[in-house]
């Protein structure tokens, strides 16, 4: 059903002013966040009175029944009305002020929640971490305009609009099997075909200029005879090096045979991830192709989602891409799509070719630190067994078992899968309501959740005080030998680790520069790597230069422990044998050695 609500009538949880009966109610939707809903009806008196600037439509969409729309355009023409209307999200643009929101080193999922202003909510699932600043701006402009500190540039994402809820997620839509079979000559399709970017011969070339032989110096991709000329593409792979070309820390190939075979295998890789294939946007009419013979080679798009992949089958080039659904067109009347656009949401030629020189080939580096995005390839691989799990669970009962409750009113609501692979638990459905959001789940290998409530967590070889990494996540504390944090200091590698009750600095080689030990106070270690400066302001200060060989300090009193108290006494005797006396942490006396080999004594700590 829908119905319009007057500007004056904010009580969207009964009825409104009117029921509308349109001949046109179309929502357009593209992942870049631009939602359009257009809608054409008789000019009735009462339609007249209600659809107009300022009014509220609710209508079904493919994420609700009764979605909110704000009319922003209203006209009577010739015969009818005609409106236009954005998600009620977007009041935001005149009901919200950022006045000063500073995102620092968050998440998506942490930032989206501090520039949430009261009923506007964002929700975001993305794990990256990035910095923004937000002064003076509404939340439209900072979630999805063009400035480089908007929300959608810094962390990317593509919005869904639930009413007062926009949901940031890092892929919208989903990947449920979809094919489709097009060709240039169907008449309710458009395609736009760009070959500027098609790779069909790589000539590799290594660090260093090294290249394959001279009588096979270039790797054909598959699909080469299915073009009319071969697209040649001179490619550096600066990550295949020689043994004689690596750096101190670096590990190349022994021999130019060996690095020949690698320079195959990336130019391989690259047409796997397909930089071979053509940039294809089809656009298909789903209304006029319905009644013809073709439908059933588009049939699966009647249903798709904003964002879903599909598998295309172009039957012209004889080729498969696989595309997504950039924009779709809704019919709120039908309840269908009547138009979807598939294309690539991110068709960067730069994210195409030398694909395999930004996946790494181990999961884990030779310092034992891990691979982002081999782990985001772990993560995927485990969800798509598991989603086989769920898809199956019920052919194959022996197998796999599919516990689910649907009702969002139930306590009950969530699902379980839970089968030979492994189990997934998802606790609230995607936003377009076809699958449950798996976001916990395991295998024989691990296990992965978005959110881990526990009390201890243990190294598998733990012994107290000897190895191992204990973590009580109740009391905060960590109990382990040896801790080490890596980072990086000006390009170059340093880590502060905990050795044995004692805090180590420590610079790329692995030597420790600063060492702080309960017994030993503070080292500041010499020679390559010394530290200089000044302790302190006015009378009290500690300056250090290790390049001038001295250390001098200034102070009216030196006290013990940390309560206060004056206690320490004793005599301070220096290289040249000048000395302070202390007494009672107080210097009372002693004698200065000047620069002219004079001696100047001191008197309660003045000359």
């Amino acid at each position: 059903m829908i119905q319009v609500y007057k500007p004056e009538n904010k009580n969207y949880e009964n009825n409104g002013d009117c029921v509308l009966h349109p001949t046109k109610c179309e929502l357009t939707m593209q992942l870049s966040g631009e939602w359009d809903m257009e809608i054409e009806c008789a000019a009735d008196a009462l339609y007249i009175d209600c659809l107009k600037a300022g009014s509220v439509i609710t209508a079904p969409t493919p994420y609700g029944e009764n979605e909110q729309f704000r009319v922003y355009d209203a006209e009577k023409e010739m015969g009818g009305l005609a409106a236009k209307a954005r998600p009620i999200f977007f009041d935001a643009s005149r009901e919200t002020h950022l006045k000063d929101v500073r995102p620092t080193q968050c998440t998506g999922t942490e930032a989206a929640e501090k520039i949430s202003v009261g009923k506007y909510r964002v929700i975001s699932d993305i794990t990256d971490i990035n910095t923004a600043y937000y002064v003076r701006k509404n939340l439209i402009e900072a979630l999805l305009s063009d400035d480089e500190n908007s929300f959608i540039n810094r962390w990317g994402g593509e919005p869904i609009f639930k009413n007062y809820v926009c949901q940031m997620r890092k892929r919208a839509g989903g990947d449920y099997g979809a094919e489709a079979r097009l060709g240039f000559n169907m008449s309710s399709v458009k395609a736009k075909v760009n070959m500027d970017n098609v790779v069909t011969r790589i000539i590799p070339e290594s660090y260093n200029g090294h290249t394959l032989p001279d009588d096979s110096y270039y790797v054909d991709s598959p699909n080469i005879g299915k073009y009319p000329i071969a697209y040649t593409k001179v490619v550096q792979y600066e990550d295949v090096k020689l043994q004689e070309d690596c750096g101190t820390d670096e590990t190349g190939y022994a021999t130019l045979e060996d690095l020949q075979k690698a320079l195959r295998k990336k130019a391989k890789a690259d047409f796997e991830a397909g930089c071979d294939l053509p940039e294809i946007t089809y656009e298909v009419d789903l209304i006029n192709i319905e009644n013809t013979i073709e439908y059933a080679d588009v049939e699966n798009l009647v249903k798709i989602g904003l964002g879903d992949y599909v598998k295309v089958e172009n039957k012209d080039l004889q080729i498969s891409t696989r595309e997504r659904a950039v924009s779709v067109v809704w019919d709120c009347i039908m309840k269908r799509n009547t138009t979807v656009t598939l294309g690539s949401a991110e068709n960067d030629y730069l994210d195409r070719i030398s694909a395999a020189m930004k996946m790494a080939e181990l999961a884990l580096n030779k310092d034992g630190t891990v691979k982002g995005d081999q782990v985001t390839g772990m993560i995927n691989m485990m969800k798509t067994r598991l989603k086989a799990t769920a898809e199956n669970a019920e052919k194959q009962a022996a197998k796999a078992i599919l516990f689910e409750e649907l009702d969002k009113n139930s306590d009950l609501y969530g699902a379980m899968a839970l089968g030979t692979t492994g189990f997934l638990i998802a606790s609230e459905r995607t936003p377009d309501g076809r699958d449950w959001d798996w976001k916990t789940f395991g295998t024989g290998q691990g296990f992965l959740a978005d959110y881990l409530i526990a009390g201890v967590l243990l190294s598998q070889n733990y012994k107290d005080g000897e190895q191992g990494f204990k973590l009580d996540l109740n009391s905060g504390k960590i109990f382990a030998s040896l801790l080490e944090i890596f980072g990086k200091e000006a390009g170059k590698p340093c880590s502060v680790a905990l050795e044995n009750g004692r805090i180590l600095v420590k610079e790329s080689s692995g030597k420790s520069v600063i060492q702080i030990s309960p017994l030993q106070n503070v080292d500041i270690v010499t020679g390559k790597s010394t530290w200089s400066g000044m302790i302190g302001k006015g009378n009290t200060f500690i300056e250090v230069n290790p390049q001038d060989d001295y250390i001098r300090f200034r102070a009216g009193a030196i006290y013990e422990g940390y309560s206060g108290s004056a206690g320490l006494s004793g005599k301070l005797v220096y290289s040249d044998e000048s000395y302070l006396v202390i007494r009672n942490g107080r210097i009372t006396g002693g004698r200065i050695k000047k620069s002219d080999g004079t001696w100047e004594e001191l008197k309660n700590g003045t000359n």
